[in-house]
């Protein structure tokens, strides 16, 4: 089990894949279980916010201003001198970091439910945190998982991409749902 009360986000990523194939009642019956299991729960990590939008569409979009609102969520922290918005992993006001890859779920998260204002807010945040890097030989960019190491992510290197990051880099950038397939 990855948290106390289950590992959540890989039954949204079910819903998300049994939509696209079509199968609707299945898919139904993840999300309703899912709604029972969440809906009255409070602190939850950042993606079990973000990835309902995205999955479930604007009808949870009310969910975006629980982790916006919550400063225990949303961070301003300063980076290479500039001041930088974006969000942590999980409600806690004493650290100052971001999960990059969860500030990318709120940029597609708030494109997907129109909100372009914001959703391009966060995916240019991401911007502050590319960092040059040269792999094989060949010059190319990168993100880091987090803006820093504080709040137990004393093992990520700061001067080294993470998969993850980037893809939900790209995903932003080009306003695009993973879990719908679909670019806005």
């Amino acid at each position: 089990m990855h948290e106390d009360y289950g590992h959540h986000e890989g039954n949204i990523d079910c819903y998300a894949a049994f939509k696209i194939c079509g199968e609707d009642l299945l898919a139904e019956k993840i999300k309703n279980w899912l709604d029972k299991e969440l809906n009255e729960k409070e602190n939850l990590p950042l993606d079990l916010y973000s990835w309902r939008v995205l999955a479930f569409g604007k009808d949870y979009q009310h969910l975006l201003n629980i982790v916006e609102y919550d400063f225990r969520f949303r961070k301003i922290i300063t980076h290479n001198g500039k001041l930088v918005m974006g969000f942590f992993h999980g409600p806690d006001i004493k650290i100052n970091n971001l999960w990059l890859d969860g500030t990318g779920h709120m940029a597609c998260a708030y494109f997907s439910v129109g909100d372009i204002y914001r959703g391009n807010f966060y995916a240019n945040q991401y911007d502050q945190f590319l960092i040059d890097r040269v792999i094989q030989g060949v010059k190319c960019k990168a993100i880091p998982y987090t803006a820093n190491k504080e709040g137990g992510y004393d093992w990520v290197d700061l001067n080294k991409g993470f998969v993850s990051t980037c893809a939900w880099y790209i995903f932003a950038k080009n306003r695009f749902n993973p879990l719908k397939l679909l670019s806005y």
